[in-house]
């Protein structure tokens, strides 16, 4: 299938909205249909991106003050310059020249992740300005899951909580996810909200079916592909969040 230009999918979401799994899904089923897709996700594999991941899981803090105090973990207001470079290093690096070569790349988190998590510690405006070199992505998906639900996910899918695992924090993330959507969508931002609660088969439905609308533009596309496909895949009932 010959493809003009590549496009950037974001998937975003709460932790444990299901984000990592309908990213590879959304990935698999471009690539069988004909596509040249890649997954990827943010933070990303970069230099920049590791540090982030030993910040998240608190294996890197600040040195405590002295013997007797606790060692602090690493700030909103860095955290959201380390994820604003990483963003700008892993887009040169990897997203732009693969959108070049035409593959659709499907990223998991994106600029609206920064401003939902480090806006709760910082000023959000700034989030976005230190943000606005970063291209907008053709289309973001959200997977809408209420934070009792994503916290119960967490809890079930793996031992230890990350930074912003708490349920008041991912309550106010949520919140700002809402308003940068809606702020989004009155700049003519392409966002697409779905139900993350939803069966896994289901979420993918929505997200496949929102995508070929971006890519092909023709509704026909979807209604004659997806069922056989459904009901041909073995993967799909064997994918867990």
């Amino acid at each position: 299938m010959a493809e003009a230009k590549g496009h950037l999918i974001v998937i975003e979401g709460l932790d444990g909205a299901g984000n990592s799994t309908q990213t590879q899904m959304l990935r698999n089923v471009l690539t069988r249909y004909g596509y040249h897709a890649y997954a990827t996700h943010q933070p990303s594999e970069g230099p920049a991106g590791a540090i982030i991941r030993l910040a998240l899981t608190r294996r890197l803090t600040y040195a405590a003050s002295d013997d007797h105090a606790a060692r602090q973990p690493i700030d909103g207001k860095t955290l959201a310059l380390l994820f604003a470079a990483d963003r700008l290093d892993h887009l040169q690096n990897d997203i732009a020249p693969k959108l070049a070569d035409g593959v659709q790349v499907i990223c998991d988190r994106y600029v609206f992740s920064s401003i939902a998590y480090q806006g709760l510690s910082g000023d959000i405006d700034w989030i976005k300005a230190i943000n606005s070199q970063a291209r907008a992505a053709d289309l973001t998906i959200f997977l809408n899951v209420p934070p009792p639900v994503s916290l119960e996910r967490i809890a079930r899918g793996r031992y230890g909580r990350e930074l912003y695992e708490e349920q008041s924090k991912l309550e106010r993330v949520w919140q700002n996810y809402q308003v940068a959507i809606a702020e989004g969508r009155t700049a003519g931002m392409n966002i697409v909200s779905v139900d993350g609660t939803l069966p896994i088969p289901a979420v993918h439905q929505e997200i496949l079916r929102t995508t070929l609308a971006l890519l092909e533009g023709a509704a026909k596309l979807w209604s004659s592909y997806f069922p056989s496909f459904l009901n041909s895949s073995p993967w799909l009932p064997s994918v867990r969040r």
